[in-house]
């Protein structure tokens, strides 16, 4: 073997020996530094945030969304078919009950009940006649009742005929207003076109839901408030309506408000979110919603007592969208945890960052 293979081999064992010497000294630096901050923490109590139980107002509320109605609303149509020969309202126009707005062509039934009235003087005149002939025995009971019967008979078609010229006429149904025209004069219409929407708007429907768990808490003439989509004003109503049957789908009870509306600000169909206000404690002990953990034996919270983390059971009772109500386990001037819950142990060394 030559001296240069020989200079090759060496070297090469000798970059092996170094490289088995230094690497494993470089590659476990990072895990043992890491593996060192632990310990270096593991004595240092964890930092969380506390709550002092303070009593104060709960007010317990449901939350929910509904939909305004008007309080009367009806899809104007009239009774027979025709030619519309007159139209009597304006769009948007306010118009008192039994207001003609729509007339249909009735040249026809107008002049068979001037024929009718007609027949009848002639009928008229008749019966009178027979009536005094029979005061002085000069005909007999049957010819007067024949003339009797024929009068009436014509007296009977007669209110036929006004009462199907009263169906060519489209009147307003109660006080109200009309809303978007859908048809022209010299349009042929049906008992099943469409004319107009009209609404009684000077008071308000409110439609929404609740669940079920409430019923007992509902009564008619409880007040409410709600707020339309994109505005923060309050509007007062009061329930005068509930539905007796509960809804098996969503489980969930009909409610009804109403609300005056003289000055038209809300309009029908609108969204809204309404809040209900069940109760309202004066002196309740509430914590976050997050501080209250359920176990086994109900809920428990964490309370900060001289450095250490103590797991107390307790009862709640009503709760809103942020806060749960302590009705008993807990005292006023007790620290509750409230951060920190998921990594919480008994008897654990804690600081309080922040109280609050």
């Amino acid at each position: 073997m030559s001296k240069k293979v020989v200079r090759l081999v060496l070297v090469a064992i000798l970059v092996i020996i170094i490289a088995v010497l230094i690497l494993p000294r470089v590659f476990k630096t990072a895990p043992e530094e890491a593996m060192e901050k632990p310990s270096a923490n593991r004595g240092r109590p964890m930092e969380v945030r506390g709550l002092i139980l303070k009593p104060q107002l709960f007010q317990e509320k449901i939350f929910s969304t509904g939909t305004l109605q008007a309080f009367e609303e009806v899809e104007l149509k009239i009774e027979t078919s025709g030619r519309i020969t007159g139209i009597y309202f304006s769009e948007g126009q306010f118009v008192n009950e039994g207001k003609l707005l729509l007339k249909v062509n009735d040249s026809e039934l107008q002049a068979q009940l001037k024929k009718t009235e007609l027949r009848k003087e002639i009928l008229s005149d008749k019966e009178y006649r027979q009536r005094m002939l029979l005061t002085k025995n000069a005909t007999s009971k049957e010819v007067y009742d024949a003339a009797l019967n024929e009068l009436n008979s014509v007296n009977a078609d007669i209110e036929l005929l006004k009462a199907q010229i009263e169906k060519t006429e489209l009147r307003a149904p109660f006080d109200g207003i009309i809303g978007l025209r859908y048809v022209s004069v010299g349009a042929f219409i049906n008992s099943a076109t469409k004319v107009a929407l009209f609404q009684r708007l000077d008071q308000i429907k409110v439609d929404f839901s609740i669940p079920e768990r409430y019923f007992s808490n509902i009564k008619v003439g409880n007040n409410f408030s709600f707020t339309l989509q994109g505005s923060e004003r309050k509007y007062l109503a009061k329930i005068y309506a509930i539905q007796p049957k509960v809804d098996v789908e969503t489980r969930t009870l009909q409610l009804r408000g109403i609300i005056n509306n003289s000055r038209r600000e809300l309009p029908p169909g609108a969204f809204v979110k309404i809040e209900f206000e069940l109760t309202n404690t004066p002196n309740a002990l509430l914590v976050p919603s997050i501080a209250v953990v359920p176990d086994i034996s109900g809920h428990k919270i964490f309370i900060y007592r001289n450095g250490k983390v103590i797991p107390t059971t307790v009862d709640i009772g009503a709760r809103n969208e942020s806060n749960v109500q302590i009705l008993s386990g807990a005292l006023p001037g007790d620290t509750v945890i409230v951060s920190g819950i998921v990594n919480m142990r008994p008897n654990a060394s804690v600081t309080i960052s922040k109280v609050e």
